[in-house]
């Protein structure tokens, strides 16, 4: 089974969503799956750039009990740049339905583990998680202000670490980036690893807006350091 790379934010309007999209573009050749948990959002094909693009969302997905297909599921998605998308927003064939059961998504979530391809998960905060579905590796998104650094330590005092059974929860700063003695700092303080920053940059959003699936250089480098320390799988 597929151990799913997840990305958090410890904030709001960090560009948690945005990370989790260009991870999955920089991951292209290992045509992953991007799995979008803000269930009552518009939806990450929006950020992707796909939206117009026919396909499976959450809602359509509200009658799905026990394992389905792995492989069929994921080819009845949406997708582009060699990424299937399974997103939130309106249903494209009954767009009055709302997002799924809890049920459905538990299934739903076992079967694209299932799935010959590499999982990211978008995760909101505060988010419900399958408490059994192991994690390869947790990105807890954090800014390094004052208020952004308590919103990660609330965040990690919210957090079961039954969820983290079997895998990893790792730091990525944005905003200004820090020096290393607050690098330090926040390492000692969580008891986590930081490894890498993403600068805050406005070609993302631009890429957003023009319906480009958004990428940049400092997060194909966070790639490598995450493939560098083992990088999700499926068996």
């Amino acid at each position: 089974m597929s151990s799913p790379l997840v990305v958090t934010g410890a904030s709001g309007g960090l560009g948690s969503s945005t990370l989790a999209a260009a991870l999955a573009g920089a991951w292209s050749k290992r045509a992953p799956l991007l799995v979008d948990l803000d269930l009552t959002g518009g939806g990450i094909d929006v950020t992707c750039g796909i939206d117009h693009v026919e396909g499976l969302r959450w809602p359509d997905l509200g009658a799905v009990r026990g394992v389905v297909d792995p492989d069929l599921l994921v080819r009845s998605l949406p997708a582009s740049r060699g990424c299937a998308v399974l997103s939130a927003g309106a249903s494209r064939v009954e767009p009055a339905l709302g997002p799924p059961p809890r049920e459905a998504i538990d299934d739903v979530l076992e079967t694209v583990a299932r799935a010959s391809t590499p999982l990211i998960v978008d995760l909101p905060r505060w988010q419900y998680w399958p408490p059994d579905l192991d994690l390869h590796t947790w990105i807890l998104l954090t800014g390094t202000r004052t208020r952004e650094l308590a919103d990660l330590d609330a965040l990690l005092h919210q957090i079961d670490g039954r969820r983290l059974s079997g895998g990893q929860a790792v730091v990525v700063t944005t905003g200004p980036e820090p020096d290393r003695a607050l690098i330090e700092a926040i390492e000692d303080h969580v008891g986590l690893t930081h490894i890498g920053h993403v600068p805050r940059q406005p070609a993302l959003v631009h890429a957003m807006e023009r319906g480009r699936w958004p990428g940049s250089r400092p997060i194909a480098g966070l790639l490598d350091n995450l493939q560098r320390r083992g990088r999700p799988s499926a068996a």
